[in-house]
């Protein structure tokens, strides 16, 4: 259950964190701000809770599978 739960959230986190990491410089570029600026913090920001959140899903989703619930 642990590597099936590791591998589906580190697999959809890869795939979020490379959208996030388009997007968020992309729109700063459409908005007429420095890209630059943003890309570190707020990229950044955004995959980190993304991450979490992405990983308790899949958790909760796997175990109460698991469970029969």
């Amino acid at each position: 259950m642990l590597a099936v739960t590791l591998f589906l959230s580190m697999f959809t986190l890869s795939v979020a964190a490379a959208v996030i990491g388009f997007a968020v410089p992309y729109l700063s570029y459409i908005a007429k701000i420095d890209p630059a600026l943003t890309s570190g913090p707020v990229v950044t920001l955004i995959k980190d809770a993304t991450s979490l959140l992405i990983y308790f899903a899949v958790a909760t989703v796997v175990y109460f599978h698991y469970i029969g619930v």
